[in-house]
């Protein structure tokens, strides 16, 4: 019987492990054990990195924040404020929505809350059409009742730092187009009345006969020697001396043309007319309509049709502005902004504005190295930007809001001379 017992216990003992082995075997379970962590936390760390390099690389190639809370730009623009003109700012800053009205007068800088600097809330009169004179220490602007077709024009000194001084001053009555400075800054021309008035800051005064329809499109010449005038119902634009001498039609438009942008070239050599050119029958509307753009020499009076772009259903010029002599700046009904060389030798192009859809046509800076325009979200928000005319990240001149910014006449950016 004890050797039964004996066999049975060294046969139980075979498959007991010895105490060295079965610590290795504890051992080697545990390790695997955390080695199947460690693989399960690698593997979750390489998602994470892989995800996080991702973002980092849609960032890099993301455009620039579109806030005017977000990193600035190395590159500012070298002009002063900009003023424009909308519904008014409530105690927030924020643009009160659905307001129509009465419009007042703001100005802002870079990084800044928009301030107010004409006209009070609920007033009742309308502040537009903000023009700043070639020193950007003036600036003219019109004023009347809410959609009165009848304004006053205003003047009001304001410092290089965008900062108002004095009270505003009436300096012209009964006047319904918005003013333009001369180049020398001593005169204003404002059209509307049938008649275009030149009026200077001494108190001089004169006026030139129009044909009555609207305010006609009109533009100094370099020189400040002569005004260009488009009347839009006999469809001539004349160059009208400002001091003496006879008006002298300088382009008639083809049937079914109507222009109604002009300006001059730096050099003063050749008139930028642009506008809408009817193709269908006079009272239709709209699907035969192009735009047009055309150089009218003003020595010999030739013209030079130039391609455009736009919308060829419907779409009209809206503005035209000079960067250089060999670069203009055309800007269509339905947002769309051209960058066109006047002597076709290089294809137009569509400029490549970074915040896409734009409300507004665009302008060129005083020193025509920046756009400036009204940027649109897409969802009723509106901001002021201005990007370089060769690219380069927008700088933002007022936040987004629901501003009710209106045409390319309300707003203006002050020149600050070198």
């Amino acid at each position: 019987m004890s050797d039964t017992r004996e066999t049975l216990r060294r046969g139980i003992g075979d498959f007991t492990p010895r105490p060295d082995a079965y610590r290795r075997f504890l051992e080697r379970r545990d390790r695997k054990a955390r080695n199947r962590r460690l693989g399960a936390f690698s593997v979750a760390a390489l998602i994470v990195l892989a995800g996080g390099l991702a973002v980092v690389r849609d960032l890099r190639s993301a455009p620039p924040a579109l806030n005017n809370n977000g990193p600035r730009p190395s590159v500012l623009p070298s002009n002063g404020a900009v003023a424009f003109s909308a519904a008014y700012l409530d105690k927030e800053g924020d643009f009160k929505p659905a307001v129509r009205g009465p419009y007042d007068l703001y100005l802002t800088l870079p990084g800044e809350e928009p301030r107010r600097i004409a006209g009070s809330e609920g007033d009742g009169l309308d502040q537009r059409c903000p023009a700043f004179s070639p020193d950007g220490t003036r600036l003219a602007y019109v004023e009347g009742a809410e959609r009165s077709k009848s304004t006053s024009v205003m003047l009001l000194d304001v410092g290089a730092d965008g900062v108002p001084s004095g009270s505003p001053s009436e300096i012209l009555a009964n006047a319904t187009g918005c003013p333009q400075w001369s180049p020398a800054g001593d005169r204003l021309a404002i059209a509307g009345h049938g008649e275009v008035r030149i009026f200077g800051l001494d108190g001089s005064s004169s006026t030139v006969p129009t044909d009555g329809l609207f305010d006609p499109p009109l533009a100094w010449s370099p020189d400040g020697a002569v005004l260009a005038i488009s009347n839009l119902r006999s469809g001539v634009l004349q160059i009208v001396p400002v001091d003496e001498g006879q008006p002298e039609v300088i382009w008639t438009a083809d049937r079914g043309q109507e222009a109604s942008a002009i300006a001059w070239s730096p050099d003063g050599a050749h008139l930028a007319v642009s506008g809408v050119h009817h193709l269908r029958a006079p009272n239709a509307c709209c699907d035969g309509d192009a735009p047009f753009l055309e150089m009218v020499d003003v020595r010999d009076g030739s013209r030079t049709p130039v391609q455009v772009e736009g919308d060829p259903s419907g779409d009209t010029a809206e503005s035209i502005a000079w960067l250089s002599d060999d670069r203009i700046v055309v800007s269509f009904f339905r947002g769309a902004t051209d960058l066109v060389d006047p002597t076709g030798a290089t294809p137009t192009r569509s400029a490549d504005l970074s915040l896409g859809e734009t409300s507004i046509p665009t302008a060129v800076s005083p020193d025509r190295e920046w756009l400036l325009y009204v940027a649109y979200d897409g969802d009723r928000a509106y901001a002021i930007v201005a990007e370089p005319a060769d690219g380069g990240p927008p700088v933002f001149y007022s936040p987004w809001s629901i501003g009710l910014y209106s045409n390319y006449e309300d707003f203006a950016w002050q020149p600050i001379p070198r």
